[in-house]
C-alpha cells in the first residue's frame, strides 16, 4: 500500500498453539532480514513482537526495521484489566516513537462469558434508573497520512462495525486482527472471512488487512 506516505506493512501470520510454536524459527529471521522495511507491523490476535522474538534464534532481525529513529506503527492487542476489575480483550496502536497511541476494547464479543456483561446491561436496560453503559466504541488512528481502523476476530463477521469504521470515522485501511486456533485451522472458517473481508472492502471502497493465528494472513 503505497499511498499517503504508508509505503509496507508487514502482516505477520503465527502457528501459536498451547506451548506458543511459531513454525519455524530457522527461517523466519531469515526472512525478516530480507524484506523491505515497514511502516506498520500487524500481530495476529494475543501476539506481541516479544511472543515472536522469544522464538527466534537470532533476536537483532528486527533491529534494522527500527534503525535511524524510524516511526514504525505496530497494531497488537492482549487482555487488559480495567480498574474496576472487568477484562477486556483489548486493541493497542503503539508507534515505535511515541508509545501507546490509542487502545480500543473488543466490541462484538464470543460466547462463554464474553456476550454475558452487555446482555445483563440490555436486560437491566428495561427496568426504571437503569443505565446501559460502558459499551466500547471503536476507533481509528492515523499514521503517516493513512487512517487505520481495527477490530478483533469475530467482529469480522458484524455487518456494521467496518462501516462505522470507514464511513464515519474515515478509516482508509480496515484491519483485523484474529486468533482461530480454536476451529483447528478450519479452511471453511478461512474461506467465509476471506469471503467476508472482500464484502467489507469493496463495501467501504477500501484496503482490508488480515494478521491470524494457525490460519493464513491475507
Amino acid at each position: 500500500h503505497r499511498a499517503a506516505g504508508i509505503r509496507t506493512i508487514a502482516v505477520f501470520a503465527t502457528n501459536s498453539g498451547t506451548h506458543d510454536d511459531t513454525g519455524d524459527a530457522a527461517t523466519l529471521p531469515r526472512k525478516i532480514a530480507s524484506a523491505p522495511l515497514p511502516d506498520v507491523i500487524l500481530l495476529p490476535e494475543g501476539k506481541s513482537l516479544e511472543t515472536v522474538l522469544h522464538t527466534l534464534p537470532e533476536k537483532t532481525a528486527f533491529d534494522r526495521w527500527f534503525k535511524n529513529g524510524r516511526d514504525v506503527l505496530i497494531v497488537r492487542s492482549s487482555e487488559s484489566t480495567e480498574p474496576d476489575g472487568i477484562r477486556h480483550n483489548t486493541i493497542f496502536y503503539e508507534s515505535s516513537q511515541a508509545g501507546i497511541l490509542a487502545r480500543q476494547h473488543k466490541v462484538f464479543l464470543m460466547p462463554e462469558g464474553e456476550y454475558l456483561p452487555y446482555f445483563s446491561q440490555i436486560f437491566l436496560s428495561w427496568f426504571s434508573g437503569a443505565k446501559l453503559g460502558n459499551i466500547p466504541k471503536e476507533k481509528v488512528v492515523p499514521f503517516k497520512g493513512t487512517v487505520f481502523g481495527t477490530l478483533l476476530c469475530s467482529e469480522l463477521f458484524s455487518p456494521f462495525l467496518y462501516e462505522r469504521l470507514a464511513k464515519t470515522h474515515d478509516a482508509t485501511v480496515l484491519v483485523n486482527l484474529a486468533d482461530p486456533q480454536w476451529f483447528r485451522g478450519s479452511h471453511m472458517l478461512y474461506r467465509k472471512a476471506l469471503q467476508i473481508a472482500k464484502v467489507h472492502a469493496v463495501e467501504n471502497r477500501s484496503y482490508f488487512l488480515a494478521a491470524q493465528n494457525s490460519a493464513p494472513s491475507f
